[in-house]
């Protein structure tokens, strides 16, 4: 079982939906596609550095690390604010800046080479700046586990379709 420190988390995240589906796509590979909702529940700025998806059983197995440059590409800022800016007036005003009480959704994909390689339950890291307590004046340098963990339903495939065939 995944144990994991109390902790001042600023951003809270979830994985929308209720449970995540391995499909097999047209290139023969496992893909799942999910959606992370990330909210700012501080009312001080947070930067996000990085997001990585790891196996829930072994949290030290990285499935994928989405660079902060990938996170402004596969994210939906969920306020009005805009999120291009010509020049960021601070070192935590961008695109990867939740705001006081601001969410964004990441659209995350992981891919599969086979069967076996498909986890049956994932857990996201955020790493970033964020208020570290309630009493928090300034962000920090913060990395910690988000939970509730999100399990795979099992994938109705047929396992030999990820065998490659070296005929």
């Amino acid at each position: 079982m995944l144990r994991v420190a109390d902790a001042c988390t600023a951003v809270v995240g979830q994985i929308v939906g209720k449970q995540l589906s391995p499909v097999l796509g047209s290139d023969n590979k496992g893909h799942v596609v999910y959606e992370l909702m990330l909210t700012n529940g501080r009312p001080i700025p947070t930067a996000i550095h990085e997001i990585k998806v790891l196996d829930y059983y072994d949290n030290q197995r990285v499935l994928r690390a989405i660079t902060e440059a990938e996170i402004n590409e596969l994210s939906v800022n969920l306020s009005a604010r805009p999120r291009l800016k010509p020049r960021p007036l601070s070192s935590l005003e961008g695109d990867a800046v939740l705001q006081s009480n601001e969410a964004m959704v990441v659209f995350i994909e992981l891919k599969f080479d086979s069967a076996s390689d498909i986890h049956r339950a994932i857990v996201p890291q955020f790493s970033g700046s964020a208020a570290t307590n309630p009493g928090s004046s300034h962000p920090e340098d913060v990395a910690y586990l988000m939970v509730p963990v999100s399990e795979f339903m099992p994938m109705d495939l047929d396992v030999r379709s990820f065998e490659v065939s070296t005929e």
